[in-house]
């Protein structure tokens, strides 16, 4: 399975430069003004995890997953590594983000506690966020032939991105002072939003897995 997942960090990074070297650079901005770094960080974090989705069509064009079936691989393989490989990128991206938004501030003098623990809450939420989005588009791609890519990554990707921005102009300004501040409604979602995400995202996730290795198992790949 190291090779699926060689194959797929090669194809995106062949195919998504530019969204890296525009990730880094809403990274380095997040630094400069830390205080609403997060809004950034949550729109930015759904355009790297839509990148799994170019593995799809890169697979159908080439008719990869028939090759990789020649090799000692499963098709459960082959399901695992695309799950695998979107949890590493959001992963990777969540702690890349906030290292480099650190270092800048620190270096502009910008960096300020509050406001980079507020990066942190935000950071939590927005990660299994983006994983219980990514393993439905996921899902969805398994389900549906890759013309209909561009479409699902719209639906789950690109206008909760927007929703995540739209969000982070709205309570920037309150998050950043303190959240005793916040409306009490929205102050006391806070918490229970923090135990609740991670639940929903790995049951989701979980379910999407499982009926995904079932949609695979039975696609006629010749």
């Amino acid at each position: 399975m190291k090779g699926l997942l060689l194959k797929d960090f090669y194809t995106i990074w062949k195919g998504g430069r530019i969204f890296l070297i525009l990730y880094v650079f809403m990274a380095a901005v997040s630094g400069v003004n830390i205080q609403s770094g997060w809004s950034y960080m949550g729109f930015w974090l759904v355009m790297m995890d839509s990148q799994t989705s170019s593995t799809f069509s890169y697979d159908h064009s080439c008719n990869w997953n028939r090759f990789a079936l020649t090799m000692p691989v499963t098709r459960k393989d082959v399901v695992r590594s695309k799950f695998l490989l979107q949890l590493l990128i959001v992963c990777g991206s969540t702690l890349a983000y906030l290292v480099l938004a650190a270092l800048v501030s620190l270096v502009l003098r910008t960096f300020e506690v509050k406001a980079f623990c507020n990066m942190l809450f935000a950071a939590w939420l927005v990660f299994w966020v983006v994983l219980l989005m990514g393993s439905v588009s996921t899902l969805l791609l398994f389900r549906f032939p890759p013309e209909y890519a561009r479409l699902i990554s719209i639906l789950i990707y690109v206008i909760p991105a927007c929703a995540f921005m739209g969000a982070g102009s709205v309570f920037m300004q309150e998050m950043t002072d303190n959240l005793a501040t916040l409306p009490a409604e929205f102050s006391a979602m806070l918490l229970p939003a923090a135990i609740a995400m991670p639940v929903l995202s790995l049951v989701v996730s979980g379910l999407c897995y499982v009926f995904s290795c079932r949609i695979f198992q039975k696609k006629d790949l010749a």
